[in-house]
């Protein structure tokens, strides 16, 4: 039971170019320690990405009928066992657009929602930190900006 419900840092999603939300978004979990996701599919040029706010990834058995929402991954040298690995879709970036999504009322909520809003509380600070420097798009910039981040003992929880 899929139910996307709330937007997340749209304030600065709205003034990026898709490939600039995307290395934001990029950015922005590798600062959190969030698993991500990125893909663009055969023949689109739609890019998009996930992250799983529990901080985790599942190691499970592939059968697609009973997983929440998420991206699946094998790695290569798993040929004796039938599992793979699962990040967890709670945030969806989708032509600019973030929305936090709702899955299985086991999942811990709090936590969940608690990392939703460090993601956009990290989100926001590193991207007023860039200031008029640079639209958000500068890819140059945004590493800059993520080193600064760190360098100055900064922490996601900020």
């Amino acid at each position: 039971m899929t139910n996307k419900n709330s937007k997340i840092g749209q304030s600065v999603f709205h003034q990026l170019s898709p490939p600039g939300c995307l290395r934001w978004f990029f950015n922005t979990a590798i600062i959190n320690q969030f698993p991500i996701a990125l893909w663009q599919l055969p023949n689109s040029y739609e890019q998009q990405a996930i992250i799983d706010l529990s901080k985790t990834t599942k190691k499970i058995n592939i059968d697609l009928n009973t997983i929440p929402p998420g991206f699946v991954f094998s790695p290569f040298d798993n040929q004796q066992e039938e599992s793979a690995f699962l990040i967890n879709a709670h945030l969806h970036l989708r032509n600019s657009t973030c929305t936090l999504v709702n899955e299985s009322e086991t999942e811990c909520r709090s936590s969940i929602t608690e990392n939703a809003r460090r993601f956009e509380n990290t989100l926001k600070k590193i991207f007023s930190a860039a200031g008029n420097n640079s639209n958000g798009n500068n890819h140059d910039h945004q590493k800059k900006m993520v080193q600064w981040w760190f360098r100055n003992g900064n922490s996601p929880s900020d």
